[in-house]
């Protein structure tokens, strides 16, 4: 019983990323020149879209910056654990929540956050990188 469930749950990153990519592969096809990302038809425009990966990559992280820094006496003790939570908030919005809005019958929830994945996933690098930076340096000086 258990080996079944650990063999699903290794299948399963696999399995929400492939339902991303075809929600976001469908949306490509469906593609129109007087609405070439699908803004339109989705209800909602570019600067709002531009506003939700800014939100989730920058904004999100900083915050959980500040509150790092509000508490930096209070975390674990250990350099890699420190590090993880410096970076850990910069992450691309789970794939799940395409799966979710999928399963819901709620087609057009799925396309935005399949849209709103691909800038993520390009800011994510260097956004992650100058965060591991910091992180290590803090780490440093909180030793």
């Amino acid at each position: 019983m258990a080996s079944g469930i650990a063999v699903i749950g290794k299948a399963s990153p696999g399995v929400t990323n492939l339902v991303t990519g075809g929600t976001f592969g469908l949306q490509l096809v469906n593609l129109r020149r007087d609405d070439p990302f699908g803004f339109r038809a989705l209800g909602i425009s570019p600067g709002a879209m531009a506003m939700l990966v800014i939100s989730r990559i920058l904004v999100i992280p900083l915050i959980n910056l500040g509150f790092l820094f509000l508490i930096y006496d209070r975390l674990p003790n250990d350099p890699m654990s420190r590090l993880i939570l410096f970076f850990q908030p910069a992450g691309v919005t789970a794939n799940i929540v395409t799966v979710l809005a999928t399963l819901m019958d709620r087609p057009e929830a799925a396309q935005m956050v399949a849209s709103s994945a691909l800038p993520q996933m390009i800011l994510y690098v260097p956004v992650a990188t100058a965060l591991i930076a910091w992180g290590m340096m803090c780490n440093e000086q909180l030793s």
